[in-house]
């Protein structure tokens, strides 16, 4: 009776140890946590156009082109002795699509904008860009390409660019823009930086510059500004 009641009492000491062994205080702090990347993000806002005019029937003192009035405008004039000679401008290549990353850029009918004794302009056009990313970016300008039969434009065509401010009235609407300071290779932006690029072609007073076709295409990334920024166009 009593080796028995011993070998039962074993028993039960080792099923004690057993769960002594697998039971433990313990404290836990539950962790959780969310991630969110950002974003370079770049649109074009605004496109702008030079137009140039003949008046074809009214004459004016100190004007060139034989007393007849060259007037050169931003917006197209619909006046009935205004003949339009020459123009450039920049629109939206898709305005269906939901971004706003392609530019088509046209300057028709050019001719020497300057001659001796003759006062110069400039036929623009241009684009106003507005950086949207979350994370600040720099500004990586590709290089100018040329179209096939395009070399005759090598050196002719240009751009400046600059950041502006818009100028907005009393109801808050844009109404003009203030220039800034220039913008150049690797420049860095921020959220809501706009920048101004103009684009020109300057053609010579040559005669085998009548007649010409040509094409272009021009690259204008906005990179990570913690990024190498190198000139020329930014692989996708």
């Amino acid at each position: 009776m009593k080796k028995i009641a011993i070998i039962t009492l074993a028993a039960i000491l080792v099923l004690s140890s057993v769960g002594v062994g697998l039971a433990k205080w313990f404290d836990r702090i539950e962790v959780t946590g969310t991630v969110t990347t950002g974003n370079v993000d770049l649109n074009v806002v605004e496109y702008s156009c030079t137009y140039v005019y003949k008046d074809v029937e009214h004459q004016y003192p100190n004007m060139w082109n034989g007393g007849f009035a060259c007037i050169v405008s931003d917006t197209p004039l619909q006046l009935p002795d205004l003949m339009l000679v020459s123009y450039g401008c920049a629109e939206d290549a898709d305005p269906q699509a939901e971004d706003n990353d392609t530019v088509v850029v046209t300057f028709d009918n050019l001719f020497p904008s300057s001659a001796d004794d003759v006062p110069n302009f400039d036929v623009i056009a241009d684009i106003i860009v507005h950086y949207e990313g979350s994370i600040p970016a720099r500004l990586n300008i590709g290089e100018i390409e040329l179209g096939p039969d395009s070399g005759w434009l090598d050196g002719l065509l240009s751009y400046d660019m600059y950041f502006v401010t818009p100028i907005k009235d009393d109801a808050g609407k844009i109404i003009g823009w203030q220039k800034g300071a220039p913008v150049e290779q690797c420049t860095q932006v921020h959220y809501c930086d706009y920048v101004k690029i103009d684009f020109q072609v300057e053609v010579p007073q040559l005669d085998e510059m009548m007649n010409k076709s040509g094409s272009f295409s021009f690259g204008f990334d906005a990179v990570q500004w913690n990024a190498d920024c190198t000139p020329g166009p930014t692989p996708s």
